[in-house]
């Protein structure tokens, strides 16, 4: 088959999908909102022992409404005003922000847990199908792209979980409501690091674009197996993002560029390595692009060890070649800037 070409794009597409400010002002409610670090190391904290004594495993076959609980969660936002809406962007920046900013190849806190949210975001609504699925806060846990997801939300990555930024907004916003701002969150975040040094970079303005009221599903049995497996390349692409989804395939590479952030870990989905350099990777930017047409790819066959996980591993000079420094791509990404003309 030929894969048609890639386009010149902006990952600002990205919006039309996963992210939407608030179309309603409603009475501001009387709240305090705990947005500092040391606060959010404190809690992740409590959790600990409860957290160790019940496993990973355990953890990784509750379903997100699982994960997050909180007394007296509403499914549905009925009313969310803007200061609402900044609340919670002010709350997830907060945690963000005071991770460590130090970025290497072996350690960059805020680029993985920025990712982790994005992807729990992109996640959700990738289950979408037939009139089922979509941002309702449910995915298929179980599925191994969804590895290490349990951490940004529940147990801590980095000491530092959504669950307790959550907890102070979830009797009134929907679980649903609060992943898609978190995840405009990060993006905002990560756009303004990029705009500290790029001054003439676009700000992005989430918040004009957001409409409330997302249903919190407890259940999705349906979701298994609907996310993209990365190994069947733009068949995958076009499954998910094209015929379920209803996007363009310019709309669908666009969709890709969140790949600008964070990294793959074999722990998790059994991929690994960047799909940018390290720094690039806390940065809401089209590095991803750059670095798709830019460098060069060769196969890296059986990661890990799995024959069932390949991927494309950076090949030019410039290649990072020690372990925690590693570049690469998936079919996924490959196929979406380059034609393929055989079996």
């Amino acid at each position: 088959h030929t894969v048609p070409k890639m386009r010149q794009l902006s990952t600002v597409v990205l919006l039309k999908v996963l992210l939407a400010g608030c179309a309603e002002d409603c009475v501001q409610k009387d709240q305090k909102v705990r947005t500092d670090g040391q606060w959010l190391l404190q809690q992740h904290s409590r959790r600990g022992q409860v957290q160790s004594d019940l496993g990973m495993n355990a953890w990784a076959n509750l379903t997100p409404s699982e994960l997050m609980p909180c007394p007296g969660a509403t499914l549905v936002t009925s009313c969310m005003s803007l200061a609402d809406y900044d609340a919670i962007v002010s709350a997830v920046r907060g945690a963000l922000e005071s991770l460590p900013a130090i970025c290497t190849a072996s350690n960059c806190p805020q680029a993985d847990w920025a990712a982790c949210v994005l992807r729990m975001a992109g996640h959700d609504f990738m289950d979408f199908a037939a009139g089922q699925g979509g941002s309702d806060a449910c995915t298929d846990m179980t599925d191994p792209d969804n590895g290490g997801l349990p951490a940004c939300l529940a147990t801590g990555e980095h000491g530092i979980a959504l669950l307790d930024i959550y907890q102070q907004f979830c009797v009134h916003v929907s679980l649903a409501d609060f992943l898609v701002i978190a995840a405009e969150a990060v993006i905002l975040s990560t756009r303004a690091r990029h705009i500290a040094s790029n001054p003439t970079a676009p700000p992005l303005n989430l918040r004009s674009s957001f409409r409330f009221g997302r249903v919190t599903a407890t259940e999705c049995d349906f979701a298994a197996g609907r996310l993209p497996n990365p190994e069947r390349g733009c068949q995958a692409v076009e499954d998910t993002f094209v015929n379920a989804l209803g996007l363009s395939w310019t709309e669908a590479a666009a969709l890709m560029g969140v790949h600008t952030l964070g990294r793959a870990d074999v722990s998790n989905s059994g991929y690994h390595g960047w799909w940018s350099d390290p720094e690039n990777s806390r940065q809401f930017n089209n590095n991803y692009y750059v670095s798709l047409l830019a460098k060069g790819w060769i196969p890296e066959l059986a990661v890990g060890g799995n024959s069932g996980k390949n991927q494309w591993e950076r090949s030019d000079i410039g290649r990072d070649t020690t372990f925690d420094g590693h570049e690469m791509m998936l079919n996924t990404d490959l196929c979406l800037a380059y034609s393929e003309n055989g079996p």
